[in-house]
């Protein structure tokens, strides 16, 4: 980002509406690291109250939110006629085709979907700063009312928001595409890392068996020599222990000889 967008950023001021105080204080580092002036609320009450006291260029506002949901939040903030030229973007898991609707009918100006892509979200604010006073200078309402799932809506919208959705939709859709490929991807790479790392395990793994095969048949080869050594040694000491007793009995006839020999 150029050191003239950053100033322009500084002079544009966003109202961050967010429960979460982890997910808000990210947020929040996005921004004003883009160079937006940042305040955050964590419900819609405190929003209100915010944007009374001082109106911020933009509002990103989470749906699921305590006390005043962000539905509401931009429900009054359109009804509001001091207040209903601020564009507000809801921050949604796009689950359900109705939020798109009830986004309609509530006011809301654009969806971003969450988890949310750093890039694609400064580059949605960017969009929406450069279109917005074309957006209030062409502004032109009309009401229509729509059945979805077994309920009502009442969509009092002009072309441009309606418009403006139809895209943040559409680009959130593909967003979530694009990162399910990069998942699938990233998957398969692993599955594939896996593969690779179980079959070198399970070659070492062989080669460990066959070299313990190999230790084993040595130290048989080893111990049959071993025990042949042994039985060829017990050989020759029987052998030599036959041979003296034979040695004995020589002596001893010799000695009676002698003993025959010597009398008078």
């Amino acid at each position: 980002m150029s050191v003239e967008e950053k100033s322009k950023n500084n002079r544009t001021e966003i109202l961050v509406v967010e429960d979460s105080l982890t997910q808000a204080e990210q947020l929040k580092y996005i921004l004003e690291k883009a160079g937006y002036h940042v305040t955050v609320a964590y419900n819609g009450k405190e929003a209100l109250s915010l944007i009374n006291k001082h109106k911020p260029s933009v509002v990103i506002s989470d749906i699921v939110m305590p006390e005043m949901d962000g539905y509401e939040l931009c429900r009054q903030i359109k009804a509001d006629e001091n207040l209903r030229d601020i564009p507000v973007i809801l921050v949604t898991a796009l689950s359900d085709p109705s939020d798109v609707i009830k986004g309609l009918e509530y006011g809301a100006d654009h969806f971003v979907t969450k988890p949310y892509d750093e890039n694609y979200l400064l580059a949605r604010i960017q969009y929406i700063l450069a279109n917005w006073e074309l957006h209030k200078e062409r502004e032109i309402e009309m009401g229509m009312e729509i059945l979805l799932g077994g309920r009502k809506y009442f969509i009092n919208a002009d072309r441009l928001q309606i418009l403006h959705l139809l895209i943040s939709t559409y680009e959130a859709a593909v967003q979530q595409k694009h990162e399910l490929v990069i998942a699938r991807d990233e998957l398969k790479k692993l599955n594939e890392r896996k593969v690779e790392e179980r079959t070198a395990a399970l070659k070492e793994e062989s080669a460990e068996h066959k070299r313990a095969d190999e230790a084993l048949r040595k130290s048989e080869e080893e111990l049959k020599k071993r025990v042949k050594e042994l039985e060829r040694f017990y050989d020759m000491a029987v052998g030599r222990e036959l041979r003296m007793m034979e040695l004995k009995e020589e002596t001893a006839e010799l000695r009676e000889k002698l003993r025959k020999y010597e009398k008078p």
